[in-house]
């Protein structure tokens, strides 16, 4: 059990964290669950059971996001659109009045841009911070079994089946991300923290569906590249939702707002990755021996290569810095142990 400390200031009290496995059974728990009423409930329905209506229909709404700024960013790329310059256009056509200073406060979240930065080269160095965040070096082991973990079943099973046979972006794969997202959500509340359900969204998206990819090179389906295209189109789509959910839920200051929920995405993305993981287990000893294969063997490789798509590496903005870096590890003390 973590123990957490409040800080000076405050009420002086002890709380007491999850146990090291809370949202590794928490996804046991819920994947059977919804495995079983696939087919006769909504997706919402279920999960306003087990976050609530409010912080379900955000999280749902966060998914329309992303696939919604996926296709717009595709239909650009087939336009000759960089990853990092559509990044920087589309945060000024989100809010044509965030200005360069508004840039610089989303920037300084990924490790301390300043001024002279270009739109392209904060949304390239933001990017590249979301996939340094997911090498596989920081992700570690996965999670022991707790006391909570409970077999998915059968019906469980082939619905992860289904999540990783299926081809990249299939819907049965975002309901897996959707139902992982509660679980993050619903554990993250126990502690007292309420991370940006766009920002729970977009990880949890972007992380299984890296870990997805990464089993496909494992299998032979895909290759690197096209692996690393698919991570590509994720992240973009990841970034930009969770700008345009901050612009549009924000007051005044949608500067530091963009910020913030990028910092969130930053930080929450190797969570995402790690309960793609977790799914990978569940289903089995064969997909969950290829998923941790195509996780250690190949997932730096794609890594590096979503950067360097990025411009990151020439961004000249300290994106791998302390920020990511002390970020991933409180992520990872306070829902994973």
């Amino acid at each position: 059990m973590i123990v957490i400390r409040e800080t000076e200031g405050s009420v002086g009290q002890e709380q007491a964290g999850p146990g090291r496995n809370d949202v590794a059974d928490a996804l046991y728990r819920m994947v059977g669950a919804w495995a079983v009423r696939r087919g006769g409930e909504e997706l919402e329905a279920f999960l306003g059971r087990e976050v609530g209506s409010e912080t379900a229909g955000e999280l749902l709404s966060g998914f329309r996001a992303v696939r919604e700024e996926e296709v717009r960013w595709r239909e650009a790329r087939e336009e000759g659109a960089t990853p990092a310059g559509w990044l920087g256009q589309r945060l000024v056509e989100l809010e044509p009045e965030i200005g360069e200073r508004g840039l610089e406060v989303a920037g300084t979240v990924i490790g301390g841009a300043g001024t002279g930065f270009s739109r392209a080269k904060i949304a390239g160095a933001v990017l590249g911070g979301v996939a340094a965040a997911m090498e596989p070096g920081l992700l570690g082991a996965l999670p022991e079994a707790g006391a909570g973990r409970q077999d998915v079943g059968e019906a469980g099973r082939a619905f992860l089946k289904e999540v990783f046979t299926s081809a990249a972006g299939h819907a049965v794969e975002r309901e897996a991300a959707a139902v992982a997202g509660a679980a993050i959500v619903q554990q993250a509340a126990k502690i007292g923290l309420k991370p940006s359900p766009a920002a729970v969204s977009a990880a949890a998206d972007l992380g299984i569906g890296t870990v997805k990819a990464l089993y496909k090179v494992a299998t032979g389906e895909m290759t690197v590249g096209q692996a690393t295209n698919v991570v590509v189109d994720r992240g973009v789509a990841a970034v930009a939702a969770v700008a345009r959910r901050a612009v549009e839920q924000a007051a005044p200051g949608v500067g530091a707002a963009i910020g913030a929920a990028i910092g969130s995405l930053i930080w929450m993305g190797p969570v995402g990755a790690q309960a793609g993981r977790v799914l990978g287990e569940m289903a089995g000893p064969v997909i969950g021996t290829l998923v941790e294969q195509g996780v250690k063997k190949v997932g730096w490789v794609v890594v590096e290569g979503v950067k360097a798509a990025a411009g990151w590496v020439a961004s000249g903005v300290k994106a791998a810095g302390t920020a990511v870096v002390s970020g991933v590890k409180s992520a990872w003390k306070w829902l994973w142990g």
